[in-house]
């Protein structure tokens, strides 16, 4: 894997990557309980963090939290959004079931996740235990990876399709690789650690997500999150 950032102007990043989400919908329609309403992407996201780090220490991951994260890493592609977050906002039993079994992965996750490839591999292929709507497929490990961020935003980068290419690799299908996932997760960690050095710049993201953007951005994409 290459490293495509090492002359990447960090104190640039919010601006870039704010510029690349402008598919994000302010209007979309939340839970009442999100106040104020996130107008960005990046609102969305620190209200996602800071939301479940409250619960931090049991992890009760609820289904109004659990769709808006759908929605933060699906809507900049359309067929997704119709697919995976659209019926889980309009079809009520299916936001019981996913309850349901969000519950039941909350209170199996752990406490703390070292900075392991294997441990992290084992507890996302174990999601396919419950089943939840849109991580449900034992592949799936783009939402996987994002939600298990922001449970463990220090240690778990999002793996997808774009930072693959970020870093060089464009095989068909590399975002749904267990091969893939095990070299791209130790890759971002010692990328987090050569660069963090910029970080001091930033106080609300992790080295982890910082990396996550800054690749992000590297690609161009006109999504920042497919």
């Amino acid at each position: 894997m290459i490293d495509p950032l090492s002359n990447f102007e960090w104190s640039s990043l919010h601006g870039r990557y704010d510029r690349l989400c402008r598919r994000f919908g302010s209007r979309v329609t939340f839970p009442d309980s999100f106040v104020p309403r996130p107008t960005s992407d990046r609102e969305l996201y620190y209200f996602l963090v800071e939301r479940l780090a409250v619960g931090r220490t049991h992890f009760e991951i609820g289904v109004e939290w659990y769709e808006a994260m759908l929605y933060w890493k699906l809507y900049s592609q359309p067929a997704a959004v119709a697919n995976v977050y659209k019926p889980i906002c309009e079809n009520e039993s299916l936001r019981c079931v996913t309850g349901r079994k969000l519950s039941e992965l909350s209170r199996r996750l752990p406490a703390d996740l070292p900075r392991d490839q294997g441990a992290l591999l084992q507890l996302i292929k174990s999601f396919t235990r419950e089943a939840v709507h849109g991580m449900a497929s034992f592949d799936a490990f783009p939402v996987r990876t994002t939600f298990l961020h922001f449970v463990y935003p220090e240690v778990v980068p999002i793996f997808d399709k774009q930072v693959l290419r970020a870093v060089g690799v464009f095989e068909k299908n590399a975002n749904h690789s267990a091969q893939y996932l095990l070299e791209y997760v130790v890759f971002a960690w010692e990328l987090a650690n050569k660069y963090s050095h910029h970080f001091g710049l930033f106080g609300r993201e992790t080295a982890t997500r910082l990396i996550d953007m800054a690749l992000w951005v590297s690609r161009g994409s006109g999504g920042a999150n497919s």
